[in-house]
C-alpha cells in the first residue's frame, strides 16, 4: 500500500514536471507575440503622430499663404508677395512640427471615447499654429541678432506706461515701418524700421513709437490672439461634428480638409479679425493724441503713404485708410 502510494506521488511529481516545461514554451510564444504587437502598436501610435504633426504644419502653411495672397489682393500691393521671409517661415514649421509631435507623444490616441479624442485633436490644431505666431514668434527678437539693435533709449520711454517696459527694437530694414508683437510680459516689442530714420523726424518717429506703445497698452495682441483661436475652434468644430461627421468614408478627405481649411477658417479670420484689428487702429491712435503725439503721428503717417504707392484713401479688411485715422486724429 505504501509503495503504491509512493509511485503515485513519484508519477504526480513527474508529471507536474512534464507539464511545466511542456507550457514554457507556449508562454514565451505568447510574450513573443505580446511584444511583437506592442511593437506593432507603438510604430502604429508614432506614424499616427507625425502624419498628425504633418497635417499641422500643412495647416499652417495653407492658413499662411492665403493669407498673404488674400492681402496682397485685396490692397492690390505686390511687395508683399516679394518681401516674404522664407526663412522665417521654415522656421516657423519646423517649430509647429516639433511642437505638434510633442503633444501628440502626451496624448493617448488609441483613445477610446472618439469624442474626447476629437476635441483633443480640435484644440490642438486651432491652437498650435497660433500659439507659434503670437507667442514664440516675437521671442526670436530676444536673441541677439546682426540685423537688429535693442534701442534702450526709446525702452526708456515706455517704463513711463508700463510697470515692465517693452523691448523697443531698431530693425535693419529698407522698408519704412513700425509695428508692435508679442503678448507675454517679456516678449512685448516694437520694432521700428531703420528705413523711417531717411524719411521722419525724431519727433514723428516717437509718434510712431506712441501709436504702437498704444496696441500694447491695450493688450491687442492678446485680444487678436484670442479672437483667432475662437474663431477656429468654432469653424473646426462645425466641420468635424456638422458637416463631415463621417469623414472616413469620404474620398478625397484632405483635399477637403485643405480647401475648407485655406477658404472658410483663413478667410474668416481675415474678415472677423480684420474688423477688430480696424477698431484696434484707431484706439492706438488715440493713445499717441492723449498724449500730445497726435500732430506728429499724422505728419508721420502722410509722409510714409507719399513715399508710397498706397491712395490715401484706400482702406483694407483689417485696415483703415489714411484719410479715415486723420479725420479721428484731428478731431
Amino acid at each position: 500500500m505504501v509503495n503504491s502510494r509512493l509511485r503515485f506521488a513519484r508519477n504526480f511529481v513527474l508529471a507536474e514536471k512534464s507539464w511545466l516545461r511542456s507550457s514554457q514554451p507556449r508562454k514565451g510564444a505568447k510574450l513573443s507575440r505580446y511584444l511583437n504587437r506592442r511593437d506593432k502598436s507603438k510604430n502604429k501610435l508614432t506614424m499616427d503622430t507625425l502624419k498628425l504633426s504633418l497635417l499641422f504644419s500643412t495647416i499652417y502653411i495653407i492658413m499662411r499663404y492665403t493669407a498673404v495672397l488674400c492681402i496682397a489682393l485685396f490692397t492690390r500691393d505686390k511687395s508683399i508677395l516679394k518681401n516674404l521671409d522664407f526663412k522665417h517661415d521654415v522656421i516657423v514649421i519646423v517649430f509647429i512640427f516639433l511642437l505638434s509631435f510633442a503633444l501628440f507623444s502626451f496624448i493617448n490616441l488609441e483613445v477610446e471615447n472618439e469624442n474626447i479624442f476629437n476635441l483633443l485633436l480640435i484644440s490642438l490644431i486651432s491652437v498650435v499654429p497660433l500659439v507659434v505666431i503670437y507667442v514664440f514668434g516675437p521671442m526670436r527678437y530676444l536673441i541677439k541678432s546682426e540685423n537688429y539693435i535693442f534701442n534702450e533709449k526709446f525702452k526708456h520711454i515706455t517704463k513711463i506706461y508700463f510697470k515692465s517696459p517693452l523691448n523697443v527694437i531698431t530693425l535693419k530694414s529698407k522698408v519704412a515701418n513700425a509695428y508692435a508683437t508679442g503678448i507675454l510680459p517679456f516678449s512685448k516689442t516694437i520694432i521700428l524700421n531703420t528705413g523711417l530714420n531717411d524719411k521722419l523726424t525724431d519727433d514723428e518717429i516717437i509718434s510712431l513709437l506712441y501709436h504702437e506703445m498704444g496696441h500694447h497698452k491695450n493688450n491687442h495682441m492678446l485680444k487678436l490672439f484670442l479672437v483667432n483661436v475662437s474663431w477656429s475652434l468654432i469653424t473646426i468644430t462645425f466641420f468635424n461634428y456638422v458637416l463631415y461627421p463621417n469623414r472616413a468614408e469620404i474620398a478625397f478627405f484632405p483635399l477637403l480638409v485643405s480647401v475648407y481649411y485655406g477658404l472658410v477658417v483663413t478667410g474668416g479670420i481675415l474678415v472677423i479679425a480684420g474688423a477688430f484689428q480696424k477698431r484696434f487702429e484707431y484706439e492706438a491712435d488715440k493713445f499717441a493724441v492723449e498724449n500730445n503725439k497726435g500732430a506728429d503721428l499724422a505728419t508721420a503717417l502722410l509722409l510714409l503713404y507719399d513715399n508710397s504707392t498706397i491712395p490715401h484713401d484706400q482702406w483694407t479688411l483689417n485696415y483703415p485708410s489714411l484719410n479715415q485715422r486723420l479725420a479721428r486724429i484731428r478731431s
